[in-house]
């Protein structure tokens, strides 16, 4: 699928396209947020899951494929624009459909 990374931020946006029972774990280590979202946070003494929530943080789009097909989905994009945002897991019902893992981990 594809999740167009708009106002919900990838917390809003990235479980409209996976399957029920599917959660997507989101690596922030995995691309560099533009400075922009930094000079925001601070200025406006944002929390970081609250800027995760409303902007996009620099990804736009989001493609969610199978990891086997991960490869030949990326070949059409240049080294700028791809990254491996996100793998996924099974979760419980009562679980969050995405969540943010702190940069680095």
């Amino acid at each position: 699928g594809v999740a167009h990374i708009t106002g919900g931020g990838i917390p809003g946006n990235l479980p409209r396209v996976l399957p029920e029972g599917v959660a997507g774990q989101v690596d922030r280590s995995s691309w560099r947020v533009p400075p922009l979202f930094d000079l925001i946070r601070q200025t406006g003494n944002v929390d970081e899951a609250e800027m995760f929530r409303t902007f996009n943080m620099g990804v736009g789009m989001i493609l969610a494929v199978a990891e086997a097909d991960a490869q030949a989905a990326a070949l059409p994009l240049n080294e700028a624009q791809r990254s491996l945002l996100a793998r996924t897991a099974t979760r419980p019902p009562s679980a969050a459909r995405s969540t943010a893992l702190p940069a680095g981990e």
